[in-house]
Order: structure tokens, then sequence, then C-alpha cells
């Protein structure tokens, strides 16, 4: 998580984070795999950005409603692909059968 934009330039909030430029490109790169991987799994709909809103009451002004609506939705995504990532990693281990041919 990098902070707020204007507090730096892009360099030195990765640096504070112990990240690179390549860090980055690497963990863009693979945000996006995973995010294709899950596919269908992660997609909100408009309907459940809706259930969000009235399940928790939200008030939002009509001119401010497009970019709260996008911002929901961006949020309900990443905890989507939070809890899916976690649950396919949990399978692929489970699954795995790992061979080792050197002995410690």
């Amino acid at each position: 998580q990098i902070a707020a934009a204007g507090s730096g330039t892009l360099e030195e909030l990765l640096a504070q984070q112990g990240m690179t430029m390549d860090d980055l490109r690497d963990q863009i790169v693979v945000q996006k795999q995973l995010e294709q991987l899950l596919g269908e799994k992660v997609a909100v709909t408009d309907a459940e950005v809706d259930a969000y809103i009235e399940k928790n009451k939200l008030s939002i002004p009509e001119e401010q409603l497009a970019a709260a609506r996008v911002e929901i939705s961006d949020q309900m995504k990443q905890q989507k692909m939070s809890t899916e990532g976690q649950q396919l990693v949990a399978e692929l281990r489970a699954k795995a059968s790992i061979s080792y041919f050197v002995h410690y």
C-alpha cells in the first residue's frame, strides 16, 4: 500500500515500502494474472453494489453517486480477490505433490 500522492516521487514512495520499480511492475503483472485466473469469481455486479449501499444505509449525494459506486465496486473486487486468491492457494497446496530429490 503506497502512501498518498504528493508526498514524494514514486521511487521515494516505493523505497519507503522496501520496493523497486521492478518489484512494482512484477506485483502489477501478478495481480493482473490473478484477476484473469479468477475471472468471474471476482466480478462485481451492479446488484451487489446496490445491495451494499442499501445494507450499509449509505446516503450518497446524486452528484457523487457514480464515483462512489466505482469506489465501492473496486473495494468489493479487492475483497473477493483476497478471499478467492487465498482459497486458490489453499487448493493448490492441498493438490500439490512435491518430491524431494536431495535430503539434508
